[in-house]
């Protein structure tokens, strides 16, 4: 979620309290007695995200991590590229849009890969882009209609693309 309006921690702030090391946020000043500078910051919420508290306000850690890194809060989302919202190593955090955000998630919990569908016998591949979703066509077997999936996908989205995620 996109918090910019209540981010007015400035990120000198954020430096004096915080530290970052391997992937974690680490207390530098305790700003509460029952914290131990050292520890590591916040705790994961029921979403599967860590967040901190800090002067009366909730933060996602991977945003502290992405604004100490990058001297300025994100205007945008944070993606995690690896789609494990536990893995905050900067090198796995992205400044995306909310769409470019939803395009790098893990697959509905279905048999098929993503983008793929069983239609009247057949395997079709629809894509979401351009404001609707575009028929690629239909196929004898998913693996063919995955592989058109995946084409068109990195042309759309480039790097923003969809995981070839498939849960069985």
């Amino acid at each position: 979620m996109c918090t910019t309006k209540r981010e007015q921690v400035s990120i000198n702030t954020l430096r004096e309290f915080f530290i970052y090391k391997n992937g974690e946020l680490c207390w530098k000043k305790s700003p509460y007695p029952t914290i131990k500078p050292g520890l590591r910051a916040g705790g994961v919420n029921s979403k599967g995200y860590r967040r901190v508290k800090f002067r009366k306000r909730e933060y996602g850690v991977h945003r502290i991590i992405w604004a100490l890194h990058n001297d300025r809060w994100p205007t945008n989302e944070i993606d995690h590229i690896d789609c494990n919202p536990l893995n905050n190593r900067i090198e796995n955090l992205r400044e995306a849009t909310r769409q470019q955000n939803s395009l790098n998630r893990k697959s509905p919990n279905r048999s098929l890969p993503r983008g793929v569908w069983l239609n009247q016998g057949n395997y079709s591949a629809t894509i979401k882009a351009g404001g609707g979703n575009i028929h690629l066509g239909s196929f004898d077997t998913p693996e063919e209609a995955s592989e058109i999936f995946k084409l068109a996908s990195e042309e759309w989205y480039g790097s923003y693309k969809h995981k070839e995620m498939v849960h069985e």
